[in-house]
């Protein structure tokens, strides 16, 4: 959870007393929270799905299946960040940054596969575009167009998709950036609740409901508290020669 430090608080107090209180879910992805002053959400359950498309005389098995149901990507404070404004909360400090998703597996018949014949693409949720527009989230390179998967002589594949944090936080975790950051320790405290509430709800698909005319920003993030993660579909395909 992303809190106010004491200090900070005392500076902003005229201008953002009416916030203090206000408690804002500011999610990412997962039920982690970047907020301002708020309680900690239910725990993540896993939100990507794995597709396999398999060439008849070819198979794809996945062989960290386990490890893989129960992840979950989470755009949530840096581990380990306990001090600056914006923090991990102390109550559930495992629940921070998860941007990293490796799939491992094997190819039946490898010796028939196409050249470049192992390929995965992903596909993200609607608000995805929306986060990556506004430079807060780099996008895989799976998602722009499939990527050739290289396979060894057994069969063996390994491929890692990687989210990086946009030029809106200069390539940095936002907890960070906001701290650290020459250019990032410059943003008001009021600037920085704004950008990472619409982080939250670019990721959740409410982002132009927040930023609408006349739209009342605590109301319409409370209505989203309870949001189902979003899911991103990942599909490897195998085509032989």
């Amino acid at each position: 959870m992303a809190k106010l430090t004491r200090n900070s608080y005392k500076r902003k107090i005229i201008l953002f007393g009416v916030f203090v209180f206000i408690s804002i879910a500011l999610i990412s992805t997962g039920f982690a929270a970047w907020v301002m002053s708020s309680d900690a959400q239910d725990d993540a359950t896993g939100n990507v799905n794995v597709g396999l498309v398999n060439d008849a005389s070819l198979k794809i098995e996945i062989t960290n299946k386990d490890a893989l149901e129960g992840f979950t990507f989470q755009f949530e404070p840096a581990e380990g960040d306990n001090t600056g404004r914006v923090r991990l909360d102390k109550e559930t400090p495992e629940i921070h940054e998860e941007l990293t998703f490796t799939i491992t597996g094997k190819i039946s018949n490898p010796e028939i596969l196409a050249e470049n014949g192992l390929t995965i693409q992903m596909t993200l949720p609607a608000g995805m575009a929306k986060a990556i527009e506004l430079n807060y989230i780099v996008a895989p390179e799976c998602v722009a167009a499939p990527k050739a998967i290289t396979v060894n002589e057994n069969g063996e594949f390994t491929y890692t998709i990687t989210f990086t944090w946009g030029a809106a936080f200069n390539s940095m975790n936002p907890s960070l950036y906001y701290d650290n950051d020459a250019a990032g320790l410059l943003v008001s405290d009021a600037d920085a609740k704004v950008a990472l509430e619409n982080l939250r709800a670019c990721v959740y698909n409410y982002y132009d409901e927040l930023n609408a005319d006349g739209a009342n920003r605590a109301s319409v993030i409370e209505s989203h508290k309870g949001d189902a993660l979003p899911t991103y579909n990942v599909t490897l395909k195998a085509e032989a020669n």
